[in-house]
């Protein structure tokens, strides 16, 4: 008997180190969107005209019937998994003060978002975005007008390093995720859930007077062209994360996306 507690016990144990987290159980009422492009995404042919938001909180992506992004269920997947592609005209899902959807974003009061994402290119020309030159795709978060803050992947450079110094894990098919936190608005830091270390950086910081602080998120080759980068799965939080919450979102990430 002892020995069969002995064997259900570890199974157990093995049972909650890869307990399948998810977002709204990580974060509670703290998460503020959470975008999924196998949940709650709408059509009109392959084009995306929602994507509904899983937070509780109602934040839902609209766009117009045949515009970007795609729904993509090639072989830009990403274990299986569908994703949304941005593979025509440059687009962005960009929130603004005035719609007051994403404001949680710009209060100051510290929060975060994750991206996961694909770049499937082999363009010599591919970086994370500072959506202010053409040969950039990826994400912005909270970047000004200015472009101030960003995270952004160098072109063609040996590696894959933000320009924040805080190197990612990505492999060869340029798969990765990453988070950018904001602690006050007077010391913005990066904290990167695969690799090294956090980073402070005081520029750019966003707070409830700058109105165009904002996440935008995208893909694009050259000003007019697309690429074919994909995104599964978009994570805002308004709390910066405990060491366990980080645990936490990591093993989700590890166990949905098998890394």
């Amino acid at each position: 008997m002892a020995r069969i507690r002995g064997i259900g016990t570890a199974q157990h144990a093995r049972r909650r180190v890869i307990r399948p987290w998810n977002p709204l159980l990580i974060f509670g009422v703290d998460l503020e969107l959470w975008l999924r492009s196998d949940l709650l995404v709408g059509f009109s042919g392959s084009d995306v005209l929602t994507w509904g938001d899983l937070s509780t909180k109602g934040r839902n992506f609209s766009t117009t019937a045949g515009s970007r992004p795609i729904i993509n269920l090639t072989d830009a997947n990403w274990a299986g998994k569908p994703s949304l592609g941005f593979d025509a005209t440059p687009l962005w899902l960009d929130s603004d003060d005035a719609a007051s959807v994403w404001k949680f974003l710009h209060d100051g009061t510290g929060g975060g978002a994750l991206i996961v994402y694909r770049l499937n290119s082999t363009a010599a020309q591919v970086a994370l975005m500072t959506a202010n030159t053409s040969t950039d795709i990826g994400i912005q978060l909270w970047g000004r007008v200015s472009g101030a803050q960003t995270i952004r992947l160098p072109n063609g450079v040996g590696g894959f390093t933000f320009n924040n110094g805080i190197a990612n894990a990505i492999n060869t098919n340029y798969y990765g995720y990453f988070a950018y936190l904001e602690g006050r608005p007077v010391n913005e830091w990066t904290h990167d859930l695969l690799a090294t270390s956090n980073q402070g950086n005081s520029s750019g910081a966003p707070v409830a007077a700058n109105p165009t602080a904002s996440l935008r998120i995208g893909a694009r080759l050259d000003a007019t062209s697309g690429t074919r980068g994909v995104i599964l799965e978009i994570i805002a939080f308004s709390v910066y994360p405990s060491d366990q919450q980080f645990v936490q979102l990591k093993a989700y990430l590890d166990t949905r996306y098998s890394f």
